[in-house]
């Protein structure tokens, strides 16, 4: 994604976060926390590489690669699955993760609460194809932000961490919510942010078997199971954070 995209997202959302209706930014992870792609994985697997697979094994497992790391076609899976995430058709008209949509219409319910955007380790090449799923599906209309070619898919966590830092340096929101399944985000928001960053951690199919919920919790990451749960520890979030704050009283505003 070029750069002046970047700056002229911060600075539309500038406005949004500095004009008093909002002061807590969301910015929401797109698969396996908002679209389910598994059943399509687990579908290409058992064309190109005959594995009769079930979605439960697959997030048993905490996904594919894991499943497959030791195989010795393990290199021919990694080009199938850089070709997938490419494919404008592949990462299409995909349906909601379960509870999501209700759970983030709960979140923007909020008192001072909007989703700001969408980072998502999707490439660039599919960020419009991504927008119009989520839209269609019926999330609300917010800017994607897919991941650079340069960037590559083992420093996914780290790209994440930075486009968010500069999100919070630009933009300055009062509060920062970010969902994700990727257990390694928090460690590589800088702990000078990290009182403006709060990771909370949706506990997706690729993290279930992977996460270690204690050390997530010492880099002040919420670990939980599923979307029905996210908006009351959000808003508990909120509560304890404003208060700190700014008081009870301009909480209330």
């Amino acid at each position: 994604m070029a750069r002046s995209e970047l700056s002229d997202w911060w600075d539309e959302l500038s406005a949004t976060f500095h004009d008093g209706r909002y002061r807590c930014a969301l910015v929401l992870d797109v698969d396996e926390t908002l679209l389910n792609p598994l059943e399509r994985w687990r579908d290409a697997v058992a064309r190109d590489f005959h594995l009769e697979l079930t979605v439960d094994e697959i997030e048993a497992a905490g996904g594919l690669d894991p499943m497959l790391r030791y195989r010795s076609d393990y290199v021919d899976f990694v080009a199938l699955a850089n070709r997938l995430r490419g494919d404008l058709a592949f990462n299409s008209d995909l349906p909601a993760v379960e509870g999501a949509l209700d759970g983030v219409r709960a979140l923007e319910r909020l008192s001072k609460v909007k989703v700001a955007f969408y980072l998502t380790t999707r490439p660039d090449v599919v960020r419009l194809e991504t927008s119009e799923n989520l839209r269609a599906v019926g999330f609300p209309d917010r800017p994607v932000i897919t991941r650079p070619v340069h960037v590559s898919r083992d420093q996914t966590a780290e790209w994440k961490a930075d486009v968010l830092v500069e999100f919070v340096t630009m933009v300055r929101p009062t509060l920062v919510i970010v969902v994700d399944d990727n257990p390694n985000l928090a460690a590589h928001i800088p702990a000078m942010k990290i009182n403006l960053l709060r990771p909370l951690l949706l506990l997706g199919p690729l993290s279930n078997a992977v996460v270690d919920r204690e050390a997530f919790e010492e880099l002040h990451g919420v670990p939980t199971a599923s979307w029905p749960d996210v908006p009351r520890i959000v808003e508990t979030m909120l509560d304890e954070e404003f208060d700190r704050m700014f008081g009870e009283d301009d909480r209330r505003d």
